[in-house]
C-alpha cells in the first residue's frame, strides 16, 4: 500500500550495522505509550483522537532532529521485520477504510525489510492482513456464497495483499522506490472444534491472483527520517509513517 520515487543514484557503500546512539529515551518512550492501545485495528491519523494525533507528531519531529543512524537508507539496521503503527498517508488510510467498508478488518500491515549487501538496494515486502466477515455478519453486503469452495458461511475468511517493492538509495536517508507485484490471496480457516481437523491444519488456500499494472506504476521518493533498533520513521509525500519493530 506504499510505495516511492525517482532514479536510482548515489554511490554504493557497504552496509554497515553502526550500534545507534541512544535515541531521546523521553521521547521514545512516550511514543511507544502512545501507540500501546490504538484506536482501532490500526494507529492511523483518521481515527486517532486529534490531541493523541499532535502528540505523536511532537514525539516523531522531537526523535527526528536526533536521528541516531547517520545514513539510515544505506543501514543494516533496517533490516527485519516491522508492523505499521502509524500513518497520515492518505493512500494507505483510503485503502484501509475501503476494505474495512466493504469487506472487514484489517489486522494488520506487516513489513519485511532486507538490505542487499552492496548497501545500493533495499527489499521491501509489505503484507496486508483483511479479516473478511462471515455472511452471517455481513448485513447487507451480497457476499456470495462460498459452499461450493467447502466454506461454510461461519468459516474465518483472511484476505492477504503481499506487496514486493524494490527501494535504490539515493543519499544518505533518501529511497527510489517502485512497486514490482501486488498479490491477492484468499484463506479459510475452520473456526475452532468445527469440521474435522485431524492431521493437519484447517487453513487453506481458496484462490490468488497477481493485480495486472502494478509493474508500470512510476517509483517514487521516500525518505527515512528516523532509525534505531525499535522504530523506523519514513516520510512521502508529505505524510508520515510509523514503524515498530517486531
Amino acid at each position: 500500500m506504499m510505495t516511492s520515487a525517482s532514479a536510482p543514484g548515489g554511490v554504493k557503500a557497504n552496509l554497515k550495522a553502526e550500534p545507534p546512539t541512544p535515541p531521546i529515551p523521553a521521547a521514545a518512550d512516550r511514543l511507544e505509550t502512545l501507540l500501546a492501545e490504538p484506536y482501532a485495528t490500526l494507529g492511523d491519523a483518521v481515527r486517532a483522537p486529534n490531541d493523541r494525533r499532535a502528540a505523536i507528531v511532537a514525539c516523531v519531529s522531537e526523535m527526528e532532529k536526533r536521528n541516531p543512524t547517520p545514513a539510515p537508507a544505506r543501514s543494516a539496521t533496517q533490516t527485519g521485520d516491522w508492523t505499521l503503527r502509524y500513518t497520515t498517508s492518505a493512500g494507505t488510510m483510503g485503502s484501509i477504510a475501503a476494505w474495512e467498508t466493504v469487506a472487514g478488518a484489517v489486522t494488520d500491515v506487516a513489513q519485511r525489510v532486507d538490505a542487499v549487501s552492496d548497501g545500493d538496494v533495499v527489499n521491501v515486502r509489505n503484507e496486508v492482513s483483511v479479516s473478511l466477515r462471515s455472511r452471517a455478519d455481513a448485513v447487507g453486503l451480497p457476499l456470495p456464497p462460498l459452499a461450493l469452495l467447502g466454506v461454510d458461511d461461519d468459516d474465518v475468511l483472511t484476505l492477504r495483499i503481499t506487496q514486493r517493492f524494490e527501494s535504490r538509495t539515493q543519499s544518505r536517508g533518501r529511497l527510489s522506490t517502485k512497486l514490482l507485484t501486488s498479490d491477492v490471496e484468499l484463506r479459510s480457516r475452520r473456526k475452532k472444534g468445527g469440521g474435522n481437523e485431524k492431521g493437519g491444519s484447517s487453513e487453506r488456500t481458496i484462490g490468488s491472483f497477481r493485480q495486472p499494472g502494478t509493474g508500470g506504476l512510476s517509483p517514487k521518493t521516500q525518505l527515512v527520517t528516523y532509525l534505531d533498533d525499535r522504530w523506523r520513521v519514513i516520510r512521502d509525500d508529505g505524510s508520515v509513517s510509523v514503524y515498530r519493530r517486531r
